[in-house]
């Protein structure tokens, strides 16, 4: 409670096309996470990676499995509206959006990691899961965003 999120602490987070900008990577980096955390979930329960028959007749997954495809569906959802308005601004101001881009990315950082009394920690938590770390940041959340604005092949 005593730390606070602001759009100050990350670089390039200063109107609405940086806020979009970020918000497409922020919310792809999210929907990633949770969808790893889905599938550790589901190997918890024994499950596998895929929809058990019972699954799918009922049309939803068991327990907190089907909580968290829910909320990547959200991320993921979040993530392509603001990545249809980086492509509006890429259109209309080339030039200032990529520049934006490279500001954003250069300083991206997930925003819970400033508000967790104990983020060391849950870092290294998160690496030994291997659900997200700069290399799954980079192969499933910065190069897809990249290839689908035409920033790189």
């Amino acid at each position: 409670r005593q730390k606070r999120w602001s759009a100050s602490q990350h670089v390039g987070l200063d109107g609405t096309m940086g806020s979009s900008i970020y918000g497409t990577f922020q919310e792809r980096g999210t929907h990633v996470n949770d969808q790893g955390l889905h599938m550790l979930i589901r190997q918890d329960y024994g499950l596998p990676p895929h929809l058990t028959e019972e699954e799918r007749e009922r049309g939803q997954e068991i327990g907190a499995a089907e909580v968290m495809r829910r909320i990547s569906g959200d991320e993921i959802a979040h993530h392509v509206i603001n990545l249809d308005l980086v492509r509006i601004y890429l259109k209309y101001f080339p030039d200032e959006t990529r520049e934006k881009i490279r500001q954003i990315r250069e300083g991206f950082r997930m925003p819970a990691l400033h508000l967790l009394p104990n983020r060391h920690e849950f870092v290294r938590a998160l690496k030994a899961t291997r659900i997200y770390d700069g290399t799954v940041f980079r192969k499933r959340v910065d190069e897809p965003i990249l290839k689908s604005l035409g920033l790189i092949a």
